[in-house]
């Protein structure tokens, strides 16, 4: 696994607040420098004035990292959404995941840089800002970067800890911040765990109901991490019981039996650019099938689908595993080929059971994808049946679409993300 090298930094220096009533903000007030690297998420204008740092309390800030602690190390489902309105109200981004994600959130009457920050895989955290307007101040920056997940928390403990001893010596105690750390502070391993589980089904682990608590601890009591992570990934808190139930009588239908004759996938993706991973695994399993650029995969002879009847929340494609010479899937409905693709790369980086899920976009996920998208419709097919011109004029019409997607036997869609990925060609806007 690949860990992010870039590095967040939160600088604090203690400032006087005579005129703030409230006793934790005024205890905790401070200039307060955020940094990605040599990027300044705090560099802001106003009126004129240039300034890399913002005056602000630092207790909400704590808060905020504290309450939000389990899903900000393990809710991989905003990973695949783009924050698309950066210009979002107050109300829209706490009435949202934002809310647990986006420093917009902190709040509290402040004015607070649009960083945004989603786990993508075990290792890394993908931290995103963008230019915004709050208070009378601009803040400027704007950039994207791979964090360590271990350094981002590293970081938020400093944070949360400097600002209780703040609070410590000014008298102040049994505030819900120090509550709440004291309660992260004693959990066991079995109740990290069980954080975490929690936080993979998008929810606050301390704010369950019983119902739900025993569900998650029955399929945590069942399913092994990584397959357990998937599978709260693709669930819901309301079709969990179901879900769960035709998972586990989809796992009792495949025996797994690791594959030792196709080529070995390099190691997992840099989360930096994880669809590189995903096509030289494509191009290296098309080699050794000794297919032609413009060959057709051959699907059938390298895997088997059972389709499963019952009812389930529509997350989850497939359950699957290797079996010697091919994988089998068992799915809900008949699986489309792009999604046999991706339990094939997920069946050759795995030695047992797998599940391929609908949601989100973690690092292994967009390289499954960009496997499959490159094993049914490879670039190299496609840069010999696209004529020059097309390429030149950067679209292509909708027939045409549908005659390279015919040839290789795989949707429009596919083959729309290939030719716009590869070649910068677009489909012809209807």
């Amino acid at each position: 696994m690949v860990v992010g090298g870039s590095h967040f930094a939160v600088g604090i220096d203690w400032e006087p607040a005579p005129g703030v009533t409230s006793p934790e903000l005024q205890a905790t007030w401070a200039r307060l420098t955020l940094k990605v690297d040599d990027w300044i998420l705090t560099r802001s204008e106003q009126d004129g004035h240039a300034a890399t740092a913002v005056y602000t309390s630092i207790y909400p800030l704590a808060e905020w990292a504290a309450f939000n602690w389990w899903l900000l190390d393990s809710n991989y489902r905003p990973s695949k959404i783009l924050v698309e309105n950066r210009h979002a109200s107050s109300a829209e981004v706490q009435n949202s995941w934002q809310a647990h994600h986006r420093l917009l959130a902190v709040g509290d009457g402040m004015a607070w840089p649009d960083l945004v920050l989603v786990p993508v895989d075990s290792e890394n955290v993908e931290a995103s800002w963008r230019e915004h307007q709050a208070l009378g101040l601009r803040f400027i920056a704007s950039g994207r970067a791979i964090l360590s997940k271990a350094q981002l928390k590293e970081e938020f403990t400093k944070t949360i800890e400097a600002v209780l001893e703040q609070l410590k010596s000014n008298d102040l105690t049994s505030t819900p911040l120090q509550d709440e750390w004291e309660a992260i502070r004693s959990l066991d391993e079995d109740e990290v765990r069980f954080c975490r589980a929690a936080a993979q089904l998008g929810l606050d682990p301390l704010s369950l109901t019983d119902e739900i608590t025993e569900l998650v601890l029955s399929a945590s009591g069942k399913l092994a991490d990584e397959l357990l992570k998937d599978f709260l990934l693709s669930t819901t808190s309301t079709k969990l019981e179901q879900d769960l139930e035709w998972t586990m009588g989809a796992i009792g239908k495949v025996t797994p039996d690791p594959i030792r004759e196709w080529p070995q996938f390099l190691d997992l993706p840099d989360p930096r650019k994880p669809w590189s991973v995903g096509y030289q695994d494509a191009k290296a399993l098309r080699n050794y099938l000794e297919l032609k650029h413009d060959d057709v995969i051959p699907l059938d002879e390298i895997s088997h689908s059972t389709v499963r009847d019952g009812e389930t929340s529509g997350g989850i494609i497939a359950v699957g595993a290797p079996a010697k010479d091919r994988v089998e899937i068992v799915s809900p409905t008949k699986p489309s080929k792009f999604s046999v693709a991706r339990s094939i790369w997920r069946a050759r980086r795995s030695e047992g059971t797998f599940l391929v899920s609908a949601s989100g976009g973690t690092s292994s996920q967009r390289a499954e994808r960009a496997f499959a998208a490159e094993l049914t419709a490879p670039a190299s097919g496609l840069r010999e049946l696209i004529d020059p011109h097309e390429t030149e004029q950067g679209w292509i019409s909708s027939d045409r679409l549908g005659e390279l997607a015919g040839h290789f036997e795989i949707s429009e869609m596919v083959v729309h993300h290939q030719l716009r990925n590869h070649f910068g060609i677009d489909s012809e806007q209807q």
